[in-house]
């Protein structure tokens, strides 16, 4: 995530994204599951669940950005997609350790690390979740 904020006394992880046009909501999926594994990364640091979180696309065509907002509920809905996610790209590389896989594979190493190391030591559930 890029920051938190506190509005209305409702904390939220916000993302930052840029693009040439405009979004529409169905398009954005992909940036829903990382907005609720944000979430829950802040979970894991901080001790306290977020009320939700907020992508935040800026385009070319209009001055003020797009702003899709996901409920606490959503963050619970898309973490389990994005856990799916990670379960099927274990699956599929069973054969090599996880850093190679990731170090060749991602764009994102850093988060693929985090990602990989909370499985690791949390062995996460979601309805852990409060």
């Amino acid at each position: 995530y890029k920051a938190a904020k506190v509005e209305d006394g409702k904390l939220k992880v916000i993302d930052y994204k840029s693009g040439r046009k405009p979004k529409k909501e169905e398009w954005i999926e992909n940036y829903k599951m990382q907005g609720a594994a944000y979430s829950v990364a802040y979970y894991d640091r901080y001790g306290t669940m977020p009320d939700g979180f907020e992508i935040w696309i800026a385009n070319d065509v209009q001055d003020k950005p797009q702003i899709f907002k996901g409920s606490q509920q959503d963050i619970r809905t898309y973490f389990e997609k994005f856990h799916e996610l990670v379960k099927a790209y274990h699956e599929k590389y069973t054969k090599k350790p996880w850093w190679n896989v990731y170090i060749n594979n991602s764009q994102n190493l850093d988060f693929w690390i985090y990602v990989e190391t909370f499985y690791l030591v949390h062995s996460y559930n979601i309805k852990q979740i409060n």
